[in-house]
């Protein structure tokens, strides 16, 4: 009843807070990682850099060449150099998260039926990696792969989420750790998720 909601409620707050705690505790290059891979691009932290490195020098050099004044090249140089990638980077993670949450709903809809038809959690997960558009299927790829690995659905989830990390995603991710933990009702909770994905589709469309 409700004390079971308001407990479950102070359980998704305070995993939140875990997460947001977590991620403060990162180092530079783990969270580097975590920013290319939600791009969706499979480089290194090092060769991202030393890409950087080559823009930044080959800018200054054509800069030089073509006789500007060199008070400027060190601006050129930074700007192509690491705003350029950044910048590329930040698109290419905007593009994807708009697929991913144009698809996503779909994937939530299909474990719903899959729960109220029997099937077992891990089970769908699986229909969704293997069946659902990229790069939802990607994401649960890497959760479904995890769980072979031997890890555990709460470090499978957290896996996935640096892949691609919505509030979306992370309010999933969070829900079906607790749920598997104490049990409830899934399908209704994630039947919500899903209205809420499907209203808010709607309003970024209009």
């Amino acid at each position: 009843g409700g004390r079971d909601s308001s407990g479950r409620k102070r359980n998704i707050q305070s995993r939140l807070r875990e997460l947001e705690d977590a991620k403060t505790k990162k180092s530079f290059v783990v969270k580097m990682r975590e920013i290319l891979r939600q791009a969706g691009l499979r480089t290194s932290v090092r060769n991202y850099f030393l890409l950087c490195d080559g823009l930044a020098i080959s800018s200054a050099i054509l800069y030089l060449i073509m006789g500007y004044p060199t008070v400027g090249v060190l601006p050129v140089a930074i700007t192509v150099g690491f705003g350029l990638p950044r910048y590329v980077v930040k698109t290419k993670t905007k593009r994807r998260i708009a697929k991913f949450t144009k698809s996503f709903a779909n994937a939530v809809d299909v474990i719903v039926r899959g729960i109220k038809s029997g099937l077992p959690v891990g089970e769908c997960l699986n229909v969704i990696a293997s069946e659902s558009p990229e790069p939802v299927a990607g994401v649960f790829r890497e959760i479904v792969e995890s769980q072979k690995l031997g890890l555990s659905l709460d470090e499978a989830l957290v896996r996935g989420q640096e892949q691609l990390n919505t509030p979306e995603m992370q309010f999933f991710a969070i829900v079906l750790a607790i749920q598997s933990q104490t049990g409830g009702n899934l399908a209704d909770t994630l039947s919500n998720l899903s209205s809420i994905l499907r209203d808010r589709k709607k309003m970024a469309d209009k």
